[in-house]
């Protein structure tokens, strides 16, 4: 089974390719596609809906299954701007 990152970075592709190499997945980053890459505007209120954002763009534009990831800081004590 083939599965796209949707990820350029590096770093995270090639641990998540240790990470899945023993279960027969075989996971291609972004700059593996040879491709143009979408506009993809994040406008998501946090980090998981950032990345089905991602994911479903990268999912329309190539055909394959994929998987993206977001990340975030949070800080304790601080108000969250999405409860305004």
């Amino acid at each position: 089974m083939k599965i796209l990152y949707g990820t350029t970075n590096q770093a995270k592709l090639e641990s998540m390719k240790r990470i899945t190499e023993s279960l027969g997945i075989e996971i291609i980053g972004l700059n593996e596609l040879n491709q143009p890459l979408p506009t993809i505007n994040e406008d998501g209120k946090n980090p998981l809906e950032n990345a089905r954002i991602k994911a479903k763009a990268y999912y329309e534009a190539f055909s394959m299954p994929v998987f993206s990831c977001d990340s975030g800081l949070y800080f304790d004590d601080v108000e969250d701007e999405s409860r305004e």
